[in-house]
């Protein structure tokens, strides 16, 4: 009996690496830009504020989003995210804010103030889209921009609302490659258990 749990043990922890490692790789191969020029909306993913002020994640979102807008100026943008604990004002505010600081002129700066989480972020987006534009028509592309480790699921997330993404991919911190991966990989995991239907939405 008790080699048998020491066995079992074993092929637990082996099957658990092994799921880990595939996930992550996943995560990491999934998480490039392919974004093209002259895109028609953009959805910038709120992060973590340090009290109004955009955390490091968020302002890599927001320099790599500032980079493509100022770039492509029929682009219209939506910055998305809610306001969380200790955070002092939306971080769709904040980001708006950030962008405005960069040179992207107010019309073309959408806020989404109520989402407090990626699902919401893009169902929420996708709303004020299809109220403000008439839809996205014809299914074209959205640009979704967010941090490298976070782009494979938000892709999925997008297909999943009726979306069709494609993604300007963020540089993570390197203070903060690690708990970012390791948090995408629950994450991850339990996107797929809602897409399953194991866990209701």
């Amino acid at each position: 009996m008790k080699n048998f749990m020491l066995w079992a043990l074993f092929i637990f922890v082996v099957v658990g690496i092994l799921l880990f490692v595939i996930v992550e790789a996943i995560i990491i191969t999934g998480g490039f830009t392919n974004a093209k020029d002259n895109g028609e909306f953009m959805i910038i993913l709120g992060c973590r504020l340090d009290g109004e002020v955009p955390g490091k994640c968020l302002k890599e979102r927001l320099d790599a989003g500032a980079l493509y807008l100022n770039k492509n100026p029929n682009t219209i943008v939506v910055v998305s995210g809610g306001q969380g604990d200790n955070e002092d004002v939306s971080e769709a505010s904040a980001m708006r804010k950030y962008l405005l600081n960069k040179g992207i002129s107010e019309n073309r700066i959408f806020l989404e103030d109520k989402s407090h989480s990626t699902y919401e972020n893009l169902v929420n987006s996708k709303t004020i889209l299809d109220e403000t534009f008439g839809g996205v028509k014809n299914q074209k592309p959205v640009i979704l921009v967010t941090n490298n480790f976070h782009v494979y699921r938000s892709k999925a997330i997008a297909k999943a609302v009726g979306l069709s993404p494609t993604a300007i991919s963020a540089k993570t911190p390197n203070d903060l490659k690690f708990p970012n991966y390791i948090r995408e990989f629950a994450s991850c995991m339990w996107w797929w258990a809602k897409s399953l239907g194991i866990i209701s939405m």
